[in-house]
């Protein structure tokens, strides 16, 4: 902050570095305490805005005021924050399929079996629960969080609904009715 006189005794106008927020109704010592005791300062009579670019302050290291170049810039303008993600529809609209010609080891989950939409994962994909079994199947983006390809994964637990990434948690390659991710 710009204090035209930092104790009221006479000191020259500066910029000051302070851990106390000055007062913004005093007129000058804006820290009320009487004294110049702060972090960094640099005598000016522009109020209108600290130096910027490099210049040489005075800043308290090691027990006294020592010539520091120290430069201030504007920050660089944020970029503009992505737009929310559309919403998921409605599991009424997500239609159920059939899944049919599966192997005879894996009938009771890939042959004539009935998926219905029982939710939606954080990417924002549905997962799907078998009617006459406790069998899921969902997207995972990276079945092992070690950059494996996304892939529709056929398992007997539930996807997580919160986890980016390896859907079913145990950080491996192996789906009990995938044989592998």
């Amino acid at each position: 902050y710009w204090d035209p006189d930092c104790n009221g005794a006479g000191e020259p106008a500066r910029w000051i570095v302070h851990a106390l927020a000055p007062s913004t109704t005093g007129a000058l010592d804006l820290d009320g305490d009487g004294q110049c005791v702060l972090a960094a300062y640099i005598d000016s009579e522009d109020s209108s805005s600290p130096p910027l670019g490099m210049s040489t302050w005075q800043v308290f290291c090691d027990g006294s005021f020592t010539d520091n170049d120290l430069t201030l810039a504007r920050p660089s303008p944020s970029p503009p924050p992505s737009p929310p993600a559309p919403p998921s529809p409605p599991l009424a609209t997500v239609l159920p399929f059939v899944i049919t010609g599966g192997c005879a080891s894996n009938s009771a989950v890939l042959d004539g079996v009935e998926y219905a939409a029982a939710g939606y994962t954080a990417s924002g994909a549905p997962y799907y629960r078998g009617s006459s079994s406790s069998s899921y199947i969902y997207w995972d983006p990276d079945c092992n969080a070690g950059g494996a390809p996304a892939r529709w994964i056929v398992n007997d637990l539930a996807p997580s609904t919160s986890a980016s990434s390896d859907l079913d948690g145990d950080g491996q390659f192996v789906y009990p009715r995938e044989g592998g991710c």
